[in-house]
């Protein structure tokens, strides 16, 4: 039994109606103030740059949706 698994990327074209895409850009724009507004490099700054890769995350999740299908060359019924 062979089972062959793809997967197909395409362009979200209504990513500014998902929650993850507003979320990721509260969060980015929070983050980066944050880190401009205190200047200095310190434990709290590396938290903020790491918030800000999570919701650069978060944004490109919105934007790329994902489609998976698999096809099975014998069909099993259960």
């Amino acid at each position: 039994m062979e089972v062959t698994i793809m997967n197909k990327w395409t362009l979200n074209r209504f990513f500014y109606k998902t929650l993850n895409f507003w979320l990721g850009l509260a969060f980015a724009v929070l983050d980066v103030y944050s880190i401009v507004h205190r200047g200095s490099v310190n434990l709290d700054a590396s938290l903020d740059v790491i918030g800000v890769v999570l919701s650069i995350g978060l944004i490109l999740s919105s934007l790329v949706k994902r489609e998976r299908y698999s096809t099975d060359k014998k069909k099993r019924s259960l």
